[in-house]
């Protein structure tokens, strides 16, 4: 007898469980009041990275602002012709940056330059630093960019998220739990925000 075909698990589904399964597995070391090894040691690593990598890595890393946001929507419905798959980026991003704002006052976890010692500091930061909103806005929009794109453009966008919570590491303003966290926070917004607009799927193409 034919084994029966074997269900997969939606795409928007999985990115949803793992957002989730980043945020809580990340979470219990960033509330336990002190640096864990492998997280000092991954960040002196890309803390230490040379100065010749400032300006990209500065510069990607503006993605994850809420000042570039509108200039993100813009570039979105120009390129897609779809308001829904904009009004999908601009929602996944709010969100994102409210949330992980929240995320920090809760969490109240230091930055690097509060708990470590022989941090290169190449940009300001205030606040507390899980998650990381830079990171958390980034992923949540590339996620919403991701889900309404052709499958091979998919990690392209998360291959620019990936780079911004690098660059949050490079500058000393966060740990890289910190921006795991704000990944699968990311993650998870970007994909309700998805699923909370209804985006047409895209028409085939004719045959010659």
């Amino acid at each position: 007898m034919p084994r029966p075909a074997r269900r997969e698990l939606p795409l928007p589904g999985a990115l949803l469980l793992a957002g989730v399964a980043l945020v809580l597995l990340t979470l219990p070391f960033a509330t336990n009041g002190h640096v864990v090894a492998p997280d000092a040691w991954l960040f002196h690593r890309i803390n230490d990275l040379p100065a010749w990598l400032d300006l990209p890595l500065e510069a990607t890393m503006a993605l994850g602002t809420l000042a570039v946001l509108p200039a993100i929507a813009v570039v979105v419905l120009g390129v897609t012709r779809r308001w829904q798959t904009t009004l999908a980026v601009l929602l996944a991003g709010l969100a994102a940056w409210l949330c992980a704002d929240l995320g920090k006052e809760l969490v109240a976890r230091g930055r690097p330059a509060d708990l470590l010692a022989h941090v290169h500091l190449r940009a300001s930061a205030q606040g507390f630093g899980y998650p990381s909103g830079h990171t958390a806005v980034a992923f949540a929009t590339m996620t919403a960019i991701a889900l309404a794109a052709r499958p091979r453009w998919r990690w392209v966008a998360w291959g620019v998220a990936a780079v911004v919570g690098l660059a949050r590491v490079y500058v000393g303003a966060h740990f890289p739990l910190d921006v795991l966290g704000g990944a699968g926070l990311g993650l998870a917004i970007g994909t309700l925000a998805h699923l909370s607009v209804p985006v047409p799927e895209a028409r085939p193409r004719a045959r010659a």
